[in-house]
């Protein structure tokens, strides 16, 4: 881990905390924003820079609460800068969002916002970009894949899941969460109805 690889340059590290300090002053701060328990992590510190590792996991209003409550402000000292890194999660996301902040407008997937946010540039690589994945493996993804699915997890597409029917669109535990009610009381008197739309093929 990092803690081996950059042993010479590390003065102390806390594994309680998920601290690390270098000798050169600096300090390495490491949480989780996996539950609603966390979404205070980081207030009051102040950072350089915040990185958020695979933001595609973090709850929608966890995620925005913590952007808009807590880390933004933690880098007004220091005009540090923040980096979402993650895999498009579906449109209409907080993600989603996010990444239209800084996208041109070229892209169909993320149209520009009416409000302008200076400062915020979204990059995006396809699995075709990275130089030592084969081609082949590509086609193949293409071939095993449904269209949605490779759209988003080779291409890196924000797709609309829109319209589509349930065992297409709700497979991601992410947009389960956004759709369906649990704890919901089922009145057994009332009949039951079995609906098929074979508009889109799954």
């Amino acid at each position: 881990g990092i803690c081996v690889k950059y042993e010479g340059l590390i003065a102390k590290k806390d594994s309680t905390s998920h601290s690390i300090r270098f000798h050169g002053g600096g300090t390495l701060d490491l949480f989780s924003l996996a539950n609603e328990g966390r979404k205070e992590s980081g207030r009051g510190r102040k950072f350089k820079r915040v990185i958020i590792e695979e933001a595609q996991k973090i709850d929608d209003e966890i995620l925005r609460y913590w952007w808009n409550n807590v880390a933004r402000a933690t880098l007004m000292d220091m005009q540090g800068d923040a980096f979402f890194i993650a895999n498009p999660n579906g449109q209409g996301t907080y993600l989603h969002e996010l990444a239209r902040r800084g996208a041109d407008g070229t892209q169909a997937d993320l149209p520009p916002l009416a409000k302008k946010f200076k400062g915020w540039k979204t990059f995006r690589f396809a699995t075709s970009d990275n130089p030592l994945i084969d081609p082949e493996e590509i086609a193949d993804a293409m071939d095993e894949l449904d269209p949605l699915s490779f759209q988003q997890e080779i291409g890196g597409i924000f797709v609309n899941y829109a319209g589509a029917i349930w065992c297409y669109a709700a497979k991601e535990p992410e947009v389960q969460a956004r759709v369906f009610k649990t704890g919901l009381r089922v009145n057994k008197t009332l009949p039951l109805v079995i609906s098929f739309d074979f508009n889109k093929r799954p």
